[in-house]
Order: C-alpha cells, then structure tokens, then sequence
C-alpha cells in the first residue's frame, strides 16, 4: 500500500521533535490540569472564552451559533502576541477550515494534502500542544452541550483529536520504560468511571440523544474489548459526557472512530486532517450524535 506523501510527512514532523527534544517530545509533559478558565462570557447566539495554559500562551475560543450559520474561532495569546489557529464556520452544506491564516473547503478533496500540512504544522507546536488540555477544562467547567451546539461540538470534536495524539505520543515516548509505561496504564487505559454509569448489568443512568449502551453481566467486557468503540471521547479512560450527553455508543462518534481505526490509523488520510475530526467525508455531513 502507497503512504500519501502529507502522512509522511508528518511522520517525519515527529522524528525531527523527538531528536530536538532528546528522544522526549514536548507533548509528553502534558498533564490533565495543565489548563483552566480565566474568563467566560455570553451573549444570546455566542459565547467567549480564555483558557490560560501552564505553557503561559492562552487560548481565546469564540463559539457562535445562529439559525443556519455556526462558527468556532480558537485563537492563541502568549507575551501579548496573538495567532490565529483554528476556525470551523458551518453554513448549509457548507463547511471551512481555517489554520493558521489558511482556508480550506472540507468537500474540495484536491486541498486535502496542503491541508493535512498546515494542520501537521500546527499539531508539532509546542504551546499548541496543550490545546486538548484546554478544551477538556472548557467541556468540565462550561458543561456546553455539544448536541445542541454546532459550535461546541466541533471544539470538542478537535479537542478529543487533540488529546487521542498526545496519548499517543506519549504512548510512544514511554514504550521503552516499564515504570512509565505501567503508570500510562493506569492513568490513562483504566476504565473512566462514569462508563459504569451506562454499561453493565445495572446502569444507573439512560443513554440519551439515541445513544445505545451494553446492560448486560458482560457489558463492561465487551465495552473494554472494544476500546469503547463509538462512544464520545478520546479511549476508554476518558468520557467526555457533554459531547453527546452520556457515555453511550452513538452514530456520529462511530462514523469518527472508523475513519481513525483503518489500517493507518490515527495517520489515516480522513483521521489526521480536520476532514475526518469534523466532517464525514463518506456521507458529507458534519458530526452529530
């Protein structure tokens, strides 16, 4: 099989951070708390946001949601200096992504591999890597219901892409050290909680937004052998809840965890460029629940 030419080059994005970093790439010091909200504020259609990273580079999110239209702005603020990151704006059949000045139509398939490029750049960031730390604290303390908002969803959307990478790079970092890579496993690969909630011989709490759950004496297992497959969050360590309102299977968190578990995984054409974290490029629709 052929690797398309942006997988290798991010591939190689990789080994050019890990050399400069000593064989440790920056993302592997990344922790749950690293983010919190120094501001919040709303208006009827919108919401503004700053997050304040341990990196000291802030995160400034505007979600904006009115009838037929849906934007998501994510800026970076460090030493009084802005950037422009990410921005999503859905409308109709339509959607655009901006990175980092960059525009791209999600159905032009002829700008996927510049696209790719752009977002590689953007991943390999140092300060950029805490941005799924930051949207984590925003899902947490907001509590904004992704199925309800377009805008929320596409954050969470690209904060559970972000976080699954630097899972995976530390996954990587570790790989030669056992106390380490036991410690990942247990702070990372446990159970979350909260998926008992759902699953099992007794739930406790119904799925919603038509979700679907296991509850049966093996429904943890299958949950757990699956990788929780189809439900909203990085793996199964992590549930984020407000993306689809519970910890259940459902269609669109399926349709993404497809594009990601191909032969290329998380390196996959659909997986590693914002087509396959916000738009379902086989049905042309964006993700919902």
């Amino acid at each position: 099989m052929k690797i398309p030419s942006f997988v290798l080059n991010l591939l190689c994005l990789l080994l050019v951070q890990a050399e400069h970093s000593g064989g440790q790439t920056p993302h592997s010091e990344i922790k749950p708390n690293s983010c919190e909200i120094s501001s919040s504020t709303s208006t009827e259609h919108s919401k503004d946001v700053t997050v304040k990273c341990v990196s000291g580079w802030d995160f400034i999110v505007h979600l904006e949601d009115r009838e037929g239209m849906s934007l998501l702005q994510v800026k970076g603020q460090k030493d009084g200096a802005e950037e422009e990151l990410i921005s999503v704006e859905h409308s109709g059949a339509d959607m655009s992504i901006g990175i980092q000045g960059e525009t791209f139509d999600v159905l032009d398939g002829d700008t996927a591999e510049s696209e790719s490029k752009a977002l590689s750049n953007l991943l390999m960031e140092k300060d950029f890597s805490h941005f799924g730390a930051a949207v984590k604290e925003v899902h947490d303390k907001l509590q904004l219901p992704g199925w309800r908002s377009h805008s929320a969803m596409f954050l969470y959307r690209l904060g559970i892409a972000a976080t699954s990478l630097q899972v995976q790079l530390k996954k990587q970092d570790s790989a030669g050290d056992k106390d380490d890579t036991l410690l990942l496993q247990k702070r990372f690969w446990g159970l979350d909680k909260e998926y008992r909630d759902y699953h099992g011989p007794s739930p406790s709490k119904s799925c919603v937004q038509n979700g679907s759950n296991y509850a049966t004496s093996d429904g943890l297992k299958r949950l757990w052998d699956e990788e929780c497959l189809g439900t909203c969050g990085p793996s199964c360590w992590e549930c984020w809840a407000w993306v689809c309102g519970d910890c259940c299977h459902h269609t669109g968190c399926l349709r993404h965890d497809n594009f990601c578990g191909g032969p290329m995984g998380k390196l996959g054409s659909d997986c590693v460029t914002m087509r396959g974290v916000l738009w379902d490029t086989v049905t042309d629709t964006p993700y919902d629940c």
